[in-house]
Protein backbone atom coordinates (compact mmCIF):
# COMPACT_ATOMS: atom_id res chain seq x y z
CA UNK A 1 0.00 0.00 0.00
CA UNK A 2 1.38 3.42 -0.99
CA UNK A 3 1.81 6.27 1.52
CA UNK A 4 -0.99 8.26 -0.09
CA UNK A 5 -3.35 5.26 0.29
CA UNK A 6 -2.37 4.92 3.93
CA UNK A 7 -3.06 8.60 4.60
CA UNK A 8 -6.40 8.38 2.78
CA UNK A 9 -7.34 5.30 4.79
CA UNK A 10 -6.47 7.12 8.02
CA UNK A 11 -8.56 10.08 6.93
CA UNK A 12 -11.51 7.83 6.21
CA UNK A 13 -11.11 6.17 9.58
CA UNK A 14 -11.06 9.62 11.16
CA UNK A 15 -14.36 10.48 9.50
CA UNK A 16 -15.89 7.29 10.91
CA UNK A 17 -14.55 8.15 14.35
CA UNK A 18 -15.84 11.70 14.14
CA UNK A 19 -19.32 10.45 13.17
CA UNK A 20 -19.26 7.98 16.04
CA UNK A 21 -18.16 10.63 18.50
CA UNK A 22 -20.90 13.00 17.40
CA UNK A 23 -23.51 10.43 18.48
CA UNK A 24 -21.99 9.34 21.74
CA UNK A 25 -20.13 11.07 24.52
CA UNK A 26 -16.46 11.33 23.56
CA UNK A 27 -14.23 9.53 26.03
CA UNK A 28 -10.69 10.64 26.83
CA UNK A 29 -9.18 7.65 24.98
CA UNK A 30 -11.29 8.29 21.89
CA UNK A 31 -10.41 11.99 21.93
CA UNK A 32 -6.73 11.21 22.31
CA UNK A 33 -6.89 8.66 19.51
CA UNK A 34 -8.62 11.18 17.27
CA UNK A 35 -6.16 13.94 18.08
CA UNK A 36 -3.07 11.71 17.62
CA UNK A 37 -4.23 10.51 14.23
CA UNK A 38 -5.20 13.98 13.07
CA UNK A 39 -1.81 15.21 14.26
CA UNK A 40 -0.08 12.47 12.26
CA UNK A 41 -1.99 13.54 9.13
CA UNK A 42 -1.24 17.24 9.69
CA UNK A 43 2.44 16.52 10.34
CA UNK A 44 2.62 14.40 7.19
CA UNK A 45 1.26 17.14 4.93
CA UNK A 46 3.31 19.86 6.66
CA UNK A 47 6.40 17.68 6.28
CA UNK A 48 5.66 17.17 2.57
CA UNK A 49 5.37 20.94 2.08
CA UNK A 50 8.59 21.49 4.01
CA UNK A 51 10.28 18.71 2.03
CA UNK A 52 9.34 20.41 -1.24
CA UNK A 53 10.63 23.73 0.09
CA UNK A 54 13.94 22.14 1.10
CA UNK A 55 14.17 20.45 -2.31
CA UNK A 56 13.73 23.82 -4.00
CA UNK A 57 16.35 25.37 -1.75
CA UNK A 58 18.86 22.57 -2.38
CA UNK A 59 18.21 22.61 -6.12
CA UNK A 60 18.68 26.35 -6.15
CA UNK A 61 22.20 25.96 -4.80
CA UNK A 62 23.11 24.35 -8.09
CA UNK A 63 20.63 26.00 -10.44
CA UNK A 64 18.98 29.28 -9.47
CA UNK A 65 19.65 30.46 -5.94
CA UNK A 66 17.91 33.80 -6.50
CA UNK A 67 14.60 32.11 -7.40
CA UNK A 68 14.49 30.14 -4.12
CA UNK A 69 15.34 33.21 -2.07
CA UNK A 70 12.57 35.17 -3.74
CA UNK A 71 9.96 32.61 -2.66
CA UNK A 72 10.85 33.32 0.96
CA UNK A 73 11.50 37.04 0.90
CA UNK A 74 8.51 37.93 -1.32
CA UNK A 75 6.07 36.35 1.12
CA UNK A 76 7.77 38.09 4.04
CA UNK A 77 7.56 41.42 2.23
CA UNK A 78 3.84 40.93 1.66
CA UNK A 79 3.36 40.43 5.40
CA UNK A 80 5.92 42.82 6.87
CA UNK A 81 6.17 45.79 4.51
CA UNK A 82 2.40 46.05 4.00
CA UNK A 83 1.49 45.37 7.64
CA UNK A 84 -0.83 47.41 9.81
CA UNK A 85 1.74 49.21 11.98
CA UNK A 86 -0.83 50.01 14.64
CA UNK A 87 -0.76 46.29 15.49
CA UNK A 88 3.00 46.29 16.14
CA UNK A 89 2.66 46.60 19.94
CA UNK A 90 0.06 43.80 20.00
CA UNK A 91 2.18 41.34 18.02
CA UNK A 92 5.26 42.33 19.98
CA UNK A 93 3.42 41.44 23.20
CA UNK A 94 2.17 38.15 21.72
CA UNK A 95 5.70 37.26 20.65
CA UNK A 96 7.02 37.92 24.15
CA UNK A 97 4.60 35.39 25.66
CA UNK A 98 6.32 32.40 23.96
CA UNK A 99 9.15 31.82 26.43
CA UNK A 100 7.21 32.65 29.66
CA UNK A 101 4.31 30.40 28.61
CA UNK A 102 6.64 27.52 27.75
CA UNK A 103 8.32 27.81 31.16
CA UNK A 104 5.13 28.36 33.12
CA UNK A 105 3.45 25.13 31.93
CA UNK A 106 5.87 22.63 33.57
CA UNK A 107 6.38 25.00 36.51
CA UNK A 108 2.61 25.29 37.01
CA UNK A 109 2.24 21.50 36.99
CA UNK A 110 5.07 21.24 39.52
CA UNK A 111 3.62 23.80 41.94
CA UNK A 112 0.12 22.32 41.68
CA UNK A 113 1.48 18.80 42.10
CA UNK A 114 3.45 19.70 45.22
CA UNK A 115 0.59 21.70 46.78
CA UNK A 116 -1.98 18.96 46.10
CA UNK A 117 0.40 16.05 46.54
CA UNK A 118 -0.78 14.89 43.12
CA UNK A 119 1.53 12.38 41.43
CA UNK A 120 -0.12 12.83 38.04
CA UNK A 121 0.55 16.57 38.01
CA UNK A 122 4.15 15.97 39.10
CA UNK A 123 4.53 13.47 36.26
CA UNK A 124 3.08 15.98 33.80
CA UNK A 125 5.55 18.57 35.07
CA UNK A 126 8.45 16.22 34.41
CA UNK A 127 7.21 15.19 30.97
CA UNK A 128 6.44 18.72 29.73
CA UNK A 129 9.71 20.06 31.12
CA UNK A 130 11.79 17.38 29.40
CA UNK A 131 9.89 17.74 26.12
CA UNK A 132 10.05 21.53 25.87
CA UNK A 133 13.67 21.71 27.06
CA UNK A 134 14.74 19.04 24.58
CA UNK A 135 12.92 20.76 21.73
CA UNK A 136 14.50 24.13 22.47
CA UNK A 137 17.94 22.56 22.80
CA UNK A 138 17.56 21.04 19.34
CA UNK A 139 16.32 24.37 18.00
CA UNK A 140 19.38 26.17 19.38
CA UNK A 141 21.75 23.58 17.89
CA UNK A 142 20.11 24.05 14.48
CA UNK A 143 20.25 27.83 14.81
CA UNK A 144 23.99 28.03 15.33
CA UNK A 145 24.70 25.09 13.05
CA UNK A 146 22.93 26.69 10.06
CA UNK A 147 23.68 30.27 11.18
CA UNK A 148 21.20 31.98 8.86
CA UNK A 149 21.16 35.79 8.83
CA UNK A 150 17.94 37.42 9.95
CA UNK A 151 15.90 39.02 7.14
CA UNK A 152 16.01 42.60 8.48
CA UNK A 153 19.82 42.42 8.56
CA UNK A 154 19.99 41.15 4.98
CA UNK A 155 17.24 43.20 3.31
CA UNK A 156 17.01 46.91 4.01
CA UNK A 157 13.30 47.14 3.16
CA UNK A 158 12.31 44.70 5.91
CA UNK A 159 11.31 46.64 9.02
CA UNK A 160 12.10 44.97 12.33
CA UNK A 161 9.87 45.90 15.24
CA UNK A 162 12.39 44.45 17.67
CA UNK A 163 15.84 42.84 17.35
CA UNK A 164 17.66 39.64 18.28
CA UNK A 165 21.30 38.57 18.32
CA UNK A 166 20.69 34.88 17.55
CA UNK A 167 20.58 33.38 14.02
CA UNK A 168 17.30 33.09 12.14
CA UNK A 169 16.67 29.41 11.27
CA UNK A 170 14.53 27.94 12.79
CA UNK A 171 12.25 30.34 14.68
CA UNK A 172 12.80 29.64 18.38
CA UNK A 173 9.63 31.43 19.45
CA UNK A 174 7.54 29.41 17.00
CA UNK A 175 9.24 26.18 18.07
CA UNK A 176 8.59 26.73 21.77
CA UNK A 177 4.99 27.85 21.16
CA UNK A 178 4.04 24.83 19.06
CA UNK A 179 5.94 22.48 21.37
CA UNK A 180 3.93 23.80 24.32
CA UNK A 181 0.62 23.70 22.43
CA UNK A 182 1.20 20.14 21.20
CA UNK A 183 2.33 18.85 24.60
CA UNK A 184 -0.70 20.35 26.35
CA UNK A 185 -3.09 19.08 23.66
CA UNK A 186 -1.74 15.54 23.91
CA UNK A 187 -1.99 15.51 27.70
CA UNK A 188 -5.44 17.10 27.79
CA UNK A 189 -7.14 16.29 24.44
CA UNK A 190 -10.14 18.56 24.94
CA UNK A 191 -11.36 21.15 22.44
CA UNK A 192 -11.08 23.91 25.06
CA UNK A 193 -7.36 23.08 25.42
CA UNK A 194 -6.49 22.29 21.79
CA UNK A 195 -8.14 25.29 20.09
CA UNK A 196 -6.79 28.04 22.42
CA UNK A 197 -3.34 26.41 22.50
CA UNK A 198 -2.90 26.29 18.74
CA UNK A 199 -4.56 29.68 18.24
CA UNK A 200 -1.98 31.21 20.57
CA UNK A 201 0.90 29.29 18.93
CA UNK A 202 -0.23 30.40 15.46
CA UNK A 203 -0.41 34.01 16.64
CA UNK A 204 3.16 33.75 17.95
CA UNK A 205 4.31 32.30 14.61
CA UNK A 206 2.61 35.07 12.61
CA UNK A 207 4.01 37.74 14.93
CA UNK A 208 7.55 36.73 13.97
CA UNK A 209 6.76 37.46 10.32
CA UNK A 210 4.80 40.63 11.10
CA UNK A 211 7.78 42.02 13.01
CA UNK A 212 10.29 41.07 10.31
CA UNK A 213 12.23 38.72 12.58
CA UNK A 214 12.10 35.57 10.44
CA UNK A 215 11.69 34.24 6.94
CA UNK A 216 8.55 32.12 6.36
CA UNK A 217 10.75 29.01 6.06
CA UNK A 218 12.14 29.72 9.55
CA UNK A 219 8.61 29.75 10.95
CA UNK A 220 7.56 26.64 9.03
CA UNK A 221 10.62 24.80 10.35
CA UNK A 222 9.72 25.92 13.88
CA UNK A 223 6.19 24.56 13.52
CA UNK A 224 7.44 21.17 12.29
CA UNK A 225 10.17 20.99 14.94
CA UNK A 226 7.85 21.99 17.80
CA UNK A 227 5.00 19.68 16.85
CA UNK A 228 7.17 16.79 15.67
CA UNK A 229 9.52 16.55 18.64
CA UNK A 230 6.68 16.96 21.15
CA UNK A 231 4.62 14.25 19.50
CA UNK A 232 7.64 11.91 19.29
CA UNK A 233 8.51 12.59 22.94
CA UNK A 234 4.92 11.87 23.99
CA UNK A 235 4.87 8.55 22.15
CA UNK A 236 8.24 7.52 23.57
CA UNK A 237 7.24 8.41 27.13
CA UNK A 238 4.02 6.44 26.74
CA UNK A 239 5.90 3.41 25.43
CA UNK A 240 8.63 3.39 28.07
CA UNK A 241 6.71 4.69 31.08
Amino acid sequence: MMISDTILLKFCNQNSLINCCSRYKLSRNATLYLFCNLLEIILFFVFMIFKKLITILIFSLFANFTFAQNLDIDLLRDINVNRNKSLDPTFKLISKTATPASLSVPLGFLIAGVCQNNKLLLKNSYQTGITIAGTMMLSTILKYGINRTRPYKKYTDIENVTSDFTPSFPSGHTTSAFSTATTLSLMYPKWYVIIPSYTWASAVAYSRLHMGMHFPSDVLAGIILGMGTSYLSYRLQKRYK
